[in-house]
C-alpha cells in the first residue's frame, strides 16, 4: 500500500468529521512529513529533501 492511499482512506474518513479548512491543513501537514521528516533506507536514512540536498 502506498502512503498516499492510506493518506486517502484517512482524509475521507476526516472528511465527514472535519472541515475543508482542517483536512487542507492536515494534507500540508503529511506532506511536509513526507518530504522532511521521512527517512528512507535506501536513501541511506536521509529524507527526501535531505537527499536532494546532499546531491547539489
Amino acid at each position: 500500500m502506498l502512503p498516499t492511499d492510506s493518506l486517502a482512506r484517512e482524509l475521507e474518513y476526516s472528511y465527514c468529521h472535519k472541515g475543508q479548512n482542517q483536512i487542507i491543513d492536515e494534507v500540508h501537514r503529511y506532506i511536509n512529513f513526507y518530504n522532511h521528516k521521512r527517512f528512507q533506507k535506501k536513501l541511506n536514512n536521509l529524507s527526501p529533501v535531505e537527499n536532494r540536498t546532499k546531491a547539489a
